[in-house]
């Protein structure tokens, strides 16, 4: 963590030294020395990282490190404007003219900021010298010693399995199943790999397992726990005193030789097992190299031996695994399987009804705060069970959670955090700050995955790596921080990419303290009990609840670099001019649903550093022309659902933009959003990523003529294109290589879209292909006349979501589109197509999951051949007033939800009574 706080200011300090040759020479030596201490620190905490637990004291000098780290982060940032406002004059005179009024305050600045950079330097160096002093992080290797989390681990791991014995809930299912599948005939070695968060139970599930097993059919098996930093011999080593006789002997004997021991300690192993048909568990892996390390060093003796493993991380479960191993991803319980295990604990009773009736409420309100993750519900229960069984001790208990979950004499508590604290420790320092952000939503809140991604490439968490771009870099962050199911997955797209995501709200309680701790955010909200600190810490993020009353008065806050304000009910005029007056150093400001009326507040225009601003569902109704010309630092805006109907010329010189998100929002617009205009002039977004949406604007070509030069673009939305606009528009999105998304609206119903032809080099030549356009595109959404299926769209390989409406398709469509192998959801509207009979083929169409036939007035039938559609879950039918029930639907055995609205009665009749038995509990109408 302390290594993201310094490399934003190392940079900062490089981008000066380049930009700012003629600083003074004793002035650039102290920039120059600042430079180089914080490039030693940056590797010292590099290799020392891990240590901080196991010294307290080293944990302080982390704490004045990222202290001082934001002191110069917050000088360089009240200085840097200075010299950028004379850069940003390209016209000579007017820099001069600017020059000669403000150099008298521009030269007091740079004195200020002179004696500043060597108050700085003399501090770095104290920290330098107290580290040597002290000698911090000398004394041991965080990869050869326990933290106080792992021996916590073993602690709280041994009192999860006594209380798995006798109070197993929910997981018998689980257990038979797991039994069935190891007992199964295969004589090959088997492996099962289970997977899942912190706390949820895998070791009970397992040991409960392996107990069943162990005796019944195995003539040897063993346990393994396995701790983060083991070394691969002393697995073996454990393996070998279970299994081989003399093991004691022969672990010593190859001791003394030393040489080529590791490889030894496997050859002996194997011997060993080469006979036996075994049961090994390995509990606990951490690394897939830890794993790989001792998989070869056992045989596959085709006796029907079997290895379980236990993993918190998805990936390493999946790479264990071969075609006749399964991964099993072990899930939360149930809210009723909650409910049970919380009285057990809670109340010392097996019975689900031992809940006293004036707690119930509150009791329910702790088992929801535990989502369904055992060790969280046990820790909780079990806490208040050794509280008065009153309203008021549990209400205490609830409103100042935060509090008891650290309370060293809160045991039950304390073992769950340590236990949940593993998975944070294990992550590398971009990951755990990926993760505190989490602390800047309200614990239960759904973080939609886009805005989360935005977010953290605005704060600069995100770097690039190699030929990805920011963007895909901060979904490998995201991906890791879910494939260690530490963040979990609410919704997911058709095709599988996370669409919203959350963390348990223990750990998310865990994930607050920690960036409290670190100064990495804070929480301001009164209605809820959390406390105010008003010290003079350089408090980086803040998230304010309900009011923004709740920002204390009296606190220090002009370095505050993030504000999230949620839930407020009034925000007024001077509300914003405060916050922006306070908040001078602002990157990160949003507003979402804020009640913002009228014009945009021009208080925001101060904000230089500017680089995230969401105003999405606010009321603002315009830009002032000067809105790109004062916030040049922009990275991602989000204007959806404003009343915004064109963008300032000074937004098209944005040098560092990439998310362009504004659109109105209503019934009476063709399509349900109308873009905004964007009047014609020199556009120099080169790093725009995301343009949604833009109008075509009036005359030929509009602002069309000017999108090829947005070549990096990965998303595209134009609305109310006109025919006339077709070519050029197929002109420029031929030169967009990397667009995913594409959405694009005529003016009207009947207003033909004329995007018939966008050349697609062939890639059959033995030359190498060159890059395609469109090549990547994963969704085309196209509403406006077409009359024929554009045949660029039988190429497009990436594609997972179509959608077409008023289209007037003559001929069937699905000819040309049933060899998208990629596409998961088809959706045609409001007459996409006018023909009388749709068929689907044999073959085709074999990924697709969802299928919505809406308001198609003329179609009569729909025939559903066997073999195609082989992955479809969900079919929609609403307002196809002449269709009859699909020919061949009791085919498509893998759904799981048909929905009729709007449907005539006699389809309703005839679906309900031919249908049901093949589909009785999975129609519903409306």
């Amino acid at each position: 963590m302390t290594n993201i706080v310094l490399k934003p200011v190392l940079q900062t300090l490089i981008d000066l030294l380049v930009s700012e040759a003629k600083l003074q020479i004793g002035l650039r030596k102290d920039v120059e020395s600042i430079r180089d201490d914080l490039e030693f620190i940056i590797g010292f905490v590099k290799v020392a990282r891990g240590l901080k637990e196991s010294e307290p004291t080293f944990n302080i000098w982390l704490n004045q490190v990222r202290d001082l780290a934001c002191q110069i982060e917050d000088l360089l940032d009240d200085f840097l404007p200075e010299l950028g406002c004379l850069r940003h004059h390209r016209n000579a005179s007017v820099a001069w003219l600017l020059k000669l009024t403000q150099d008298g305050r521009h030269l007091l600045k740079r004195h200020n900021f002179a004696t500043e950079i060597k108050n700085l330097k003399s501090k770095l160096a104290d920290i330098r010298s107290r580290r040597e002093t002290f000698n911090l992080g000398s004394n041991s290797s965080p990869s050869l010693s326990s933290t106080p989390s792992q021996r916590w681990y073993h602690v709280a791991q041994d009192d999860a399995l006594r209380i798995g014995y006798d109070e197993i809930v929910g997981i018998e299912d689980r257990i038979d199943d797991l039994c069935t599948w190891l007992y199964r005939a295969e004589q090959s070695l088997s492996i099962l790999a289970v997977h899942g968060g912190a706390g949820l139970g895998k070791t009970t599930l397992v040991r409960k397992v392996f107990e069943r097993l162990k005796d019944d059919s195995f003539t040897s098996s063993v346990w393994v726990d396995v701790s983060k930093s083991q070394e691969t011999d002393d697995l073996i080593r454990r393996l070998i005193y279970k299994f081989c006789k003399d093991g004691q002997e022969i672990v010593s004997e190859l001791a003394k030789r030393g040489v080529h021991q590791t490889e030894d300690l496997k050859d002996h192993l194997l011997g060993c097992l080469q006979e036996k048909r075994y049961l090994i568990v390995f509990d606990n892996i951490w690394h897939i190299d830890q794993w790989k390390s001792i998989r070869y060093a056992i045989p596959n003796n085709r006796k029907g031996s079997r290895i379980i493993l236990t993993t918190r991380l998805e990936h390493i479960a999946i790479q264990a695994c071969e075609a006749n191993d399964r991964p099993y991803s072990h899930q939360p319980l149930s809210h009723e399987h909650a409910w049970t295990l919380f009285c057990r604990k809670a109340f010392k009773s097996r019975s689900r009804d031992s809940c006293p009736s004036e707690l119930k409420g509150i009791a329910e309100s702790f088992v929801r705060r535990c989502s369904g993750v055992p060790l969280s519900i046990v820790a909780v229960a079990g806490s208040l069970s050794t509280k008065p069984r009153s309203y008021a001790e549990w209400l205490k208990v609830d409103t100042s959670f935060s509090f008891h979950l650290h309370n060293m004499n809160e045991i039950y508590l304390r073992n769950a955090r340590e236990v949940l604290l593993l998975s944070y420790h294990d992550l590398d320092p971009e990951h755990e700050a990926c993760l505190l952000y989490f602390s800047l939503f309200p614990i239960d809140s759904v973080v939609k995955c886009t805005k989360l991604l935005r977010i953290w490439i605005a704060d600069g968490i995100v770097e690039r790596a190699g030929r990805y771009t920011l963007e895909e870099a901060a979904e490998f962050y995201l991906k890791e921080l879910i494939q260690r199911n530490i963040v979990v997955v609410c919704d997911r797209h058709l095709n599988g990419r996370p669409r919203t995501c959350r963390l348990h709200n223990l750990m998310h309680e865990i994930i607050i303290a920690k960036a409290k701790d670190q100064n990495f955010s804070r929480v301001f909200n009164e209605a809820a009990g959390e406390s105010v600190d008003t010290s003079s810490k350089r408090i980086r993020r803040l998230l304010v609840m309900d009011s923004e009353d709740n920002i204390p008065k009296n606190c220090r806050l002009t370095h505050v670099r993030s504000c999230f304000l949620f839930g407020l009910q009034v925000f007024p005029k001077d509300s914003v001019s405060d916050l922006c007056s306070r908040f001078r150093l602002l990157k990160i400001l949003d507003l979402e649903d804020a009640p913002i009326e009228g014009l945009f507040p021009k208080e925001i225009l101060d904000l230089f550093h500017l680089r995230f601003l969401g105003m999405k569902n606010t009321k603002i109704t315009s830009l002032p022309e000067k809105f790109g010309k004062k916030l040049r630092n922009l990275v991602s805006v989000n204007f959806k659902g404003t009343s915004i109907s064109r963008l300032p010329n000074s937004m098209l010189k944005l040098p560092h933009l990439r998310h362009l998100l504004v659109y109105r929002r209503s019934k009476t617009f063709f399509g349900g959003k109308q873009g905004v205009v964007m009047l014609e002039g020199s556009m120099t977004l080169n790093n725009l990523q995301d343009l949604s949406c833009v109008d075509a604007g009036e005359g030929v070509g509009g602002i069309i003529k000017q999108l090829d030069t947005l070549t990096q673009l990965r998303r595209l939305g134009i609305t109310n294109l006109k025919p006339e606009d077709g070519s050029l528009l197929c002109a420029a999105i031929a030169k967009m290589q990397y667009l995913q998304a594409l959405h694009v609206t005529s003016s009207h119903s009947q207003e033909e879209i004329h995007i018939q032809i966008i050349h697609i080099p062939s890639t059959s030549t033995k030359m190498p292909p060159s890059p395609q356009p469109l090549r990547h595109l994963r969704r085309l959404h196209m509403q406006g006349v077409l009359k024929e299926l554009p045949n660029w769209i039988s190429s497009l390989v990436s594609l997972t979501k179509l959608k077409l409406g008023c289209s007037r398709l003559r001929i069937d469509p699905l000819e040309g589109l049933k060899g998208l192998e990629q596409l998961v959801e088809l959706v045609l509207f409001q007459q996409a197509y006018d023909g009388e009979d749709l068929h689907f083929p044999f073959g085709g169409f074999k990924n697709l999951k969802k299928l919505d036939l809406l308001e198609l007035l003329e179609m009569r039938t729909v025939t559903i051949e066997e073999g195609t559609m082989s992955s479809i879950e969900k079919i929609k039918f609403e307002g196809c007033n002449k269709l009859t029930v699909p020919s061949g639907i009791h085919h498509l055995t893998t759904l799981k939800e048909i929905r009729c609205i709007r449907m005539p009665d006699n389809f309703c009749d005839q679906i309900k009574n031919r249908d049901q038995e093949h589909f009785p509990d999975i129609i519903t109408f409306g």
